[in-house]
């Protein structure tokens, strides 16, 4: 236990637990949906930017062309 925490004591703390815990800790364990789980990530982010997208498209239309707003009132087609 100590007072002052800089890296060197949380480096240190950080290697005793693991020194000591090697039971409970499980180092890289192959898991077989990690690709699954990154190409789902990704999925998400584009569906993000899909919609970013969309509300800059509809704010620049309404700068631009108020005019075709009339036609947009459901959303962009």
């Amino acid at each position: 236990m100590n007072r002052i925490i800089t890296d060197k004591t949380a480096a240190e703390n950080i290697a005793q637990y693991l020194i000591n815990q090697k039971k409970k800790i499980i180092f890289m364990k192959n898991d077989k949906f990690s690709s699954l789980r990154k190409q789902w990530t990704f999925v998400k982010m584009l569906t993000k930017q899909k919609t970013q997208l969309y509300n800059q498209l509809g704010s620049i239309v309404y700068i631009a062309n108020p005019e075709v707003l009339v036609y947009c009132k459901d959303g962009l087609s």
